[in-house]
């Protein structure tokens, strides 16, 4: 009885200095990150969901690390990408400023929006996963060639923006163009022949 009660003991021992030192290591890899170490974070990931994977999968620390993997993977995927150079066919399409059939907008839209007698702002309404592109958005706007404003996009999701006109548009068509400072080509996340450089969604455009 003492031998068997020796050896849970000694199980039990085991499993919680697994799980700490499991933990430590994976504190390790995500300090790293925050400090833009991705190449010294890795080994720490590795070590800590080989030797603990069940505190990742049963620790409030999870959640956490499931957002480290995914930057750890795209910042690496985005090196990858710079090292081989752009894709003929993404290169091809840079030069095009409309608005695409899917609603993706590339790092350069130019567009004719009607401004009626009351209008004074532009809203501008769209989607986007920063996920996609590893860092924040950050758009442009400008009215007939006169810039009106830039916004940061630092979140995910849908966005709304509205930049009021520093003075009344004329009664009629008007140039919009926007630009983006980041973009993403999905043949590089998917496989799947789309090699469109795009930078988010547009949902909506116009004077108000």
């Amino acid at each position: 009885m003492k031998l068997h009660g020796q050896q849970i003991l000694s199980e039990a021992w085991h499993r919680f200095n697994r799980q700490g030192r499991a933990l430590v290591l994976l504190r390790k890899a995500r300090e790293n990150l925050r400090r833009g170490r991705v190449l010294q974070a890795i080994p720490f990931a590795v070590a800590g969901g080989m030797i603990g994977p069940d505190v990742a999968f049963y620790t409030a620390f999870y959640p956490r690390m499931k957002d480290f993997a995914k930057r750890v993977f795209l910042i690496i995927l985005e090196r990858w990408v710079r090292t081989r150079g752009m894709f003929p066919q993404t290169a091809a399409y840079l030069d095009y400023t409309g608005l695409w059939s899917d609603g993706w907008v590339g790092p350069r839209l130019v567009i004719s929006r009607e401004a009626g007698m009351e209008a004074h702002a532009l809203l501008i309404q769209g989607w986007m996963d920063l996920n996609l592109v590893g860092k924040p958005l950050v758009l442009s706007i400008s009215v007939d060639g006169q810039t009106i404003g830039k916004q940061r996009i630092e979140k995910s999701g849908n966005f709304t923006l509205d930049f009021s006109l520093s003075e009344p548009l004329a009664w009629g068509l008007h140039t919009v163009e926007v630009k983006a400072t980041t973009w993403f080509v999905p043949h590089r996340f998917g496989g799947n022949e789309d090699y469109r450089p795009l930078s988010f969604r547009m949902e909506k455009i116009g004077f108000c």
